[in-house]
């Protein structure tokens, strides 16, 4: 057949009506395939939902778990394998140690069980605390040879003057707890409320005292911007923020993490430990003995409660247990300086540098 035949056999096939039969079914077809393809629109729209998900909880295991600690002339910064220290003088000199952290999971798991890791919390900190003077005590002392002689013999008998309070402060702590455990007072009703709230308000006076001993010298007072510095560092890196000085000085000076919490409430346990536990006939070494205990349960019993706080997310316990908290940490961490970021950008710099090379 010539094509020009065949075109117009073409054209008239597809001139031709198309019957209401067809025309139905026509229909149909495409309404079951819009509906199809809504359908397929809602479920990959759930499925990239589920995908982001998925994503930030991988990205929040990949985060290491930070920490850190603030000083008079310094910060720490440490992960669960590594530790970085770095202090600074007045005229801007630093000074960074670095080192590898013992993995005492592993090896002693038990130590992380419930009720046992508060109590290993209280003694990692009390062990980092005692680290970070030991470390400190060269650096201290280069720059006590820069003052003149008289100076440095004024600054050592201020040292001994200072250690001299904190054993007396510690004397009259226990002592004072071993004469309210044998009180013998009633405990019921407003007698019970009355020494509870004597015996709180003694252990908030021994923490004030204690602490102000501590920050007597003017150079010690860079603790309070150091604190707030440690703040804001480690909420920026928790919050996935590029790390830089113009940043970090936009985080929040608060920290719903900082161990000021768990400090507090074990105050408050101890207090109503000390006041209903009666310890009838014991001498003062064994009050003694028994008043360190009851330290270590206080810490285990706050431990729980504010990791409780922190797991539920409620707000509500939120709002009793850590909100009320904010007012210490606005008094004990103040917004730092750009010096201050700098000495922490180092200790974070070393930090993530040693665990990309492990």
């Amino acid at each position: 057949m010539p094509k020009k035949q065949k075109n117009k056999k073409l054209k008239k096939r597809a001139k031709k009506p198309v019957t209401k039969k067809k025309n139905k079914i026509i229909k149909r077809i495409v309404g079951k395939k819009v509906k199809t393809k809504k359908v397929v629109v809602k479920r990959k729209s759930k499925i990239r939902k589920k995908r982001v998900k998925k994503a930030i909880r991988k990205k929040a295991k990949k985060i290491i778990p930070l920490g850190g600690m603030a000083f008079a002339n310094g910060i720490m910064l440490r992960t669960k394998n590594n530790m970085a220290i770095v202090m600074a003088d007045d005229a801007g000199r630093t000074e960074l140690i670095s080192f590898k952290l013992k993995n005492i999971r592993d090896k002693f798991g038990f130590l992380f069980a419930p009720f046992i890791r508060g109590v290993s919390f209280f003694i990692e900190n009390l062990y980092f605390f005692l680290k970070i003077s030991w470390h400190k005590r060269p650096f201290v002392k280069k720059t006590l040879r820069q003052k003149p002689k008289l100076e440095r013999f004024f600054d050592r008998i201020n040292q001994c003057f200072i250690y001299l309070i904190y054993i007396l402060l510690l004397i009259g702590f226990f002592n004072y707890l071993y004469i309210r455990l044998n009180i013998g007072m009633p405990l019921t009703g407003i007698a019970a409320l009355y020494s509870f709230l004597i015996t709180f308000l003694y252990l908030c006076i021994f923490a004030i005292l204690f602490f102000l001993v501590s920050i007597a010298r003017k150079e010690e007072l860079d603790i309070f911007s150091y604190h707030g510095a440690e703040h804001k560092i480690i909420s920026t890196y928790e919050s996935g923020g590029k790390m830089d000085i113009k940043n970090i000085e936009k985080a929040n000076l608060l920290n719903d993490r900082c161990a000021m919490a768990v400090f507090f409430w074990a105050g408050i346990v101890l207090s109503l430990l000390v006041t209903f536990l009666k310890i009838n006939e014991a001498g003062w070494f064994l009050g003694f003995l028994i008043t360190v205990g009851l330290v270590f349960v206080s810490f285990s019993i706050s431990y729980e409660l504010t990791r409780l706080v922190h797991i539920s997310r409620s707000s509500v316990l939120e709002f009793i247990f850590i909100k009320p908290l904010y007012i210490f940490q606005f008094i004990l961490a103040h917004n730092p300086d750009e010096k201050h970021l700098k000495v922490g950008l180092v200790a974070y710099d070393e930090v993530m540098r040693l665990e990309k090379g492990r």
